[in-house]
């Protein structure tokens, strides 16, 4: 065997033995995780404001700790809003949910096939992720439900309009029924993109973090874990934007991001 095989060996097995590792370090961190954050929501009798406080205060730990363990970096431009707001942004992968818990008590409207996941599914419909059904256009009207009653309860909610995740060259038309609620409600509404970039060495981001087309979730996975570090930029928008028309809303909040976005594909 050439010293370029066995050096190209030795690199792929390291790369393996990196992804198993963290798979299980971060399977038994989150399973430790959500048993103390059950218990804690138990203690506090479900008090809808305490129980959704302990909750964030929970998952940015978990998140934090998601992020270490992966080795993501991220870093933040402009100031994150407090609670209740809602908040916009362009959608790259699943590493956005926890780039985002790292700076944010928030929730998160989702893809509803999500729900039925193995373990992730799971935790997300435990932690209050509102799953929305692609499929059935009807089902709008019962997320605006919901998502009426998180800001009720002075819930942060993170939304990604574009319908899908893309490889970050461009961010796709975002999609108005998401925004109804803050539209019939007049509600400012915040805005922040995300972005990626890895090492020189490595794949670049668009192929190695950004999850999109028809990349098999496991392969993707193991493959990004098996990367010794990688960056997130989050860049929060220093204004809000308020519309009363829903389409009209999303073509400023649209416009918004693309005018701060930095290009995942370079």
């Amino acid at each position: 065997m050439s010293k370029a095989l066995e050096s190209n060996f030795i690199l792929k097995i390291m790369r393996a033995s990196r992804s198993i590792y963290r798979i299980i370090f971060i399977l038994l961190f989150t399973i430790s995780i959500y048993l103390v954050m059950m218990s804690g929501i138990a203690l506090f009798g479900f008090v809808t404001k305490t129980a959704v406080g302990w909750r964030g205060w929970i998952l940015r730990r978990w998140a934090k700790g998601m992020a270490w363990i992966v080795g993501m970096k991220i870093k933040t431009i402009g100031t994150p809003p407090k609670p209740p707001f809602y908040l916009v942004s362009n959608h790259v992968g699943y590493m956005d949910v926890i780039a985002y818990l790292t700076k944010l008590p928030c929730i998160f409207v989702s893809r509803g096939d999500l729900k039925k996941w193995p373990v992730i599914g799971f935790f997300a419909w435990s932690v209050n992720t509102l799953f929305i059904s692609r499929k059935h256009k009807k089902d709008v009207i019962r997320i605006n439900k919901l998502i009426e009653k998180a800001m009720t309860n002075q819930e942060g909610l993170v939304v990604f309009p574009e319908g899908g995740t893309t490889n970050g060259a461009s961010i796709s038309p975002f999609k108005p029924p998401l925004l109804e609620y803050p539209a019939k409600k007049e509600l400012p509404v915040s805005y922040a993109s995300v972005t990626y970039k890895t090492p020189q060495t490595e794949k670049p981001a668009h192929l190695a973090v950004c999850w999109w087309g028809q990349a098999p979730f496991f392969t993707h996975f193991f493959q990004l874990f098996g990367m010794p570090e990688f960056e997130a930029t989050i860049i929060f928008g220093e204004t809000k934007i308020q519309d009363n028309d829903r389409k009209t809303l999303a073509k400023k909040l649209w416009k918004a991001i693309h005018q701060q976005f930095i290009p995942v594909v370079q």
